[in-house]
């Protein structure tokens, strides 16, 4: 896929996406400080860095690090808010491990910082095997508190395990598989382990633990997200949708090769096209997705305060407040209309094509999840489209309309309407019945049919009607509080509470076929017929 083509594509994105940049080293030369007589490296880099960007047409701003900065949230909104791309030194104090430490401090807060692209760790260190394993130890969910206890309870095994640990991949858990073998002889170790990292995969729980005894590994203190993907050989890692990779410093070619270095990694690396699809989009999006037209602008604040009161009489401002995004999302939809992207131009993708084109069944599964819709995860209420776990294969989908989530109490009384579905035990037969079947992705290894009980297939199966059954729940408190919501079910007359677990919200198209469907179950009609 890297032709020549894809690179020079690749390359005008991901130079089009970078306009505001910030350089981070405890030895940068800050704007307007006098360039020293014998300057050091950094110092000169600040300079030349700063003037190739400002050719470039971005603007690259110059921090230079102290400790101190750490404590104060102002300053960090201020370096990552609304940037592109930091480059991000990794050793920002003498002593290595405390300068490799304050970095992944600072990387939590760039990937916290939303619609950041890229973070380069620009670093003239020759530990890079380091930098990856820190970084896989310090955004691993768990805390380092999790990690003391880990090794606390692995502590009468680790004479017996070491060797084993030695040989423990961090970054892909199924590379093992080869070493449980090599446990089986440990007695009780297997099952103190996965009770010690509170998993239920050996594969998994080996990682945790090598992190756990391993002093050089930066743990930290409050738990930070999982990598959606690493691609050591390329030296990316994606993590909350930003891009990281690892640049080694090259003082005196860095000024005019730092961006096409940064580039070439990223076009390299593993599911690019997608990273690009994504990047490209919001380009155009911040260049064209314009929310306000002249017919905006001539609406006057009065005729809005009355349009309010009208929708909303004693309620408060939330219907009018969707109403009017969901307006401006159509305004901005109509402008981008027309745009073309260059990472999907069919001459393109017909280049880039190879002559047999294939995708495993797992990958299939990923683009039905992205095609079907995602996982949010600030605390809301129940919507339209949410899709909960209730337990083993069960879920249940939210289809009450939009108006009614909004005010359960008035207009439904909390009885809000779902459908209930199970899981497919093999994701291949969910990939081959397409877009017929009722069915939603959540995940790569997650379909939900809604059909609850599928018949076996027979010759007849096609003349059988499908119904897709509404259920009725009780939701007392329709907030879905850290990912969970209390709800209450019916049987034979009698109450029982179930706590359903947040998983997935489908787009608004998907949820609506599933519904349209559901609510007409109580139209159907019975027949009689002899049959033999």
């Amino acid at each position: 896929m890297a032709s020549r083509l894809y690179n020079q594509t690749a390359n005008k994105i991901i130079t089009d996406s970078i306009k505001s940049v910030v350089f981070i080293d405890e030895k940068a030369l800050e704007s307007y400080v006098p360039l020293p007589a014998t300057p050091l490296p950094e110092e000169s880099l600040s300079i030349k860095l700063f003037n190739k960007f400002k050719q470039a047409g971005s603007s690259l701003t110059v921090h230079k690090f102290v400790a101190s900065d750490l404590g104060k949230p102002d300053l960090i909104r201020y370096l990552f808010d609304n940037r592109d791309l930091v480059l991000l030194d990794w050793e920002l104090d003498r002593d290595y491990a405390t300068g490799k430490e304050y970095s992944l401090k600072l990387l939590a807060d760039v990937v916290a910082s939303a619609h950041l692209h890229f973070c380069a760790i620009y670093t003239a260190t020759t530990r890079e095997s380091d930098v990856f394993d820190n970084v896989i130890s310090f955004f691993s969910g768990r805390t380092r508190a999790e990690y003391e206890q880990i090794e606390l309870d692995i502590t009468p095994y680790l004479d017996q395990i070491r060797p084993v640990l030695e040989n423990v991949d961090i970054y892909d858990h199924l590379k093992n598989q080869r070493l449980i073998g090599s446990l089986a002889g440990i007695d009780g170790f297997i099952r103190d382990a996965l009770a010690a990292t509170h998993t239920t995969d050996i594969k998994k729980a080996l990682i945790a633990i090598k992190i756990a005894v391993n002093p050089t590994f930066i743990k930290s203190v409050t738990p930070n997200p999982l990598p959606e993907i690493i691609d050591k050989a390329n030296k990316i890692i994606v993590i909350n949708n930003t891009i990281v990779t690892l640049i080694k410093k090259d003082h005196r070619r860095d000024p005019k090769r730092l961006v096409s270095r940064l580039s070439n990694q990223i076009t390299n690396s593993t599911n690019s096209f997608t990273q690009l699809l994504g990047i490209e989009m919001q380009n155009i999006f911040a260049r064209k997705g314009s929310f306000v037209d002249s017919n905006l602008l001539n609406i006057s604040l009065k005729t809005f305060l009355y349009h309010r009161h009208q929708i909303n009489g004693v309620l408060d401002d939330l219907p009018f407040e969707l109403f009017i995004k969901d307006l401006l999302i159509a305004q901005a939809k109509l402008n981008l209309r027309e745009e073309q992207l260059a990472i999907l131009d069919n001459d393109f993708l017909t280049a880039i094509t190879p002559k047999y084109p294939k995708a495993s069944s797992g990958e299939i599964a990923k683009i039905n999840t992205f095609y079907n819709g995602s996982a949010l995860t600030e605390e809301r209420k129940v919507n339209f489209g949410d899709i909960f776990h209730f337990r083993d294969n069960i879920y249940y989908m939210c289809i009450t309309p939009l108006c009614d989530c909004l005010y359960p109490d008035d207009n439904i009384k909390n009885k809000y309407f779902f459908v209930k579905g199970i899981s497919f035990n093999d994701i291949e037969e969910a990939i081959s019945l397409g877009d017929e079947a009722f069915i939603s992705y959540i995940d790569e290894l997650t379909c939900i049919s809604w059909v609850w009980v599928a018949p076996k297939s027979d010759k007849a199966d096609k003349h059988k009607p499908i119904y897709v059954k509404p259920n009725q729940l009780y939701i007392p408190d329709g907030t879905i509080a850290e990912g969970k919501l209390k709800a209450h079910d019916y049987h034979k007359g009698a109450p029982f509470e179930i706590n359903l677990t947040y998983r997935f919200t489908l787009r608004q198209q998907y949820a609506q076929r599933i519904a349209n469907h559901a609510f007409s179950h109580p139209l159907r009609v019975g027949v009689d017929y002899v049959k033999k």
